[in-house]
């Protein structure tokens, strides 16, 4: 299973876009794959590759993860976890998303 976590570039002055990045390097480091989608500014003390959407994905075997502020699903997604870091928004389009707070 290959994981794609939205989120903004690196800014370690932001809890919200540090707690994503920590997300892909941990993931990363037990052995599973996972790219960070935002601009290519990472940390570079983390394993966080950067997933170019022209390279496209699986969607059989590809979890998204977005964070709260994303209601939608731009990648279109068959996989979807809704990561609620801060505050929970009111509804999501598809109820089948895991919503993990």
């Amino acid at each position: 299973m290959k994981f794609i976590i939205w989120t903004w570039k690196w800014q370690k002055h932001v809890g919200g876009v540090r707690v994503m990045h920590k997300l892909c390097d941990y993931l990363n480091r037990i052995g599973q794959e996972a790219y960070i989608f935002s601009e290519n500014i990472t940390n570079p003390n983390y394993i966080t590759p950067h997933y170019d959407p022209l390279q496209g994905f699986d969607p059989d075997n590809t979890v998204v993860i977005y964070p709260e502020c994303i209601t939608d699903n731009p990648l279109n997604a068959k996989h979807v976890v809704r990561w609620l870091l801060f505050h929970q928004i009111a509804s999501y389009p598809n109820k089948n998303d895991y919503i993990f707070k």
